[in-house]
């Protein structure tokens, strides 16, 4: 069987991407008829990564200050062991960041059929999205999901156990999640009652009911 060519490849990814887009504008339409306004709320991949980078380095200092003022942290040296599961923990860390997004977007929108996983082309980063809309609660639990449990999980853990990898691992996942953290607080500040995730972009479009404006 002949492999296809790039530019097939190219083209395929073209189309179901199309197929999406048309799938989503669907869904928008629906909820436009159902008496809501719409908000959309995206960026660029290349914008993500920077204001998700800024709006991490906070919690990524407050972490750390938590581990070096908090935890008993006693003599630390490195090793072989400790190198190897370091850098296990950092790559497990990736899949399982948007396996979590997932996870809860699944079990909120009460179906695991619209979750889907991919690579945005443009940073070679990896993404997963929910192509079912759902109250906004339920999206913003998902999008911080990796946060508290990778982020702020790891980092609670260090302190407790005094342990230098698992305070590395918090940090490394809290600036991780930067992106999610800037798309969450800018759900919080858009409000609105239910939110689509976008097929292609970094973000959303939160629904209103009319008689709440979407602008004020």
């Amino acid at each position: 069987m002949r492999k296809p060519s790039k530019q097939e490849k190219r083209e395929r990814a073209r189309l179901v991407q199309q197929e999406r887009q048309r799938k989503f504008d669907e869904q928008c339409e629906r909820l436009r008829a159902q008496g809501y306004a719409a908000k959309e709320v995206t960026l660029d991949e290349k914008k993500a990564n920077v204001y998700g980078v800024l709006t991490a380095l906070p919690f990524v200092a407050a972490a750390a200050a938590a581990y070096f003022f908090l935890a008993d942290r006693g003599a630390y040296s490195w090793d072989f062991i400790q190198l190897f599961a370091t850098v296990a923990i950092f790559l497990l860390s990736i899949p399982v960041h948007e396996g979590l997004h997932g996870l809860v977007w699944g079990i909120a929108s009460g179906s695991f059929r619209g979750i889907r996983f991919g690579i945005m082309p443009a940073l070679f980063t990896p993404y997963c999205t929910c192509e079912r809309p759902m109250r906004r609660f339920r999206y913003l639990a998902g999008v911080a999901a990796p946060f508290v449990v990778l982020g702020v999980g790891c980092s609670v853990a260090a302190c407790l156990c005094g342990n230098f990898v698992l305070a590395l691992a918090g940090m490394y996942n809290i600036l991780c999640a930067g992106a999610d953290l800037y798309i969450a607080f800018r759900l919080i500040a858009a409000g609105g009652e239910i939110v689509a995730d976008h097929p292609s972009l970094c973000g959303f479009v939160c629904f209103f009911a009319r008689k709440t404006d979407p602008e004020q």
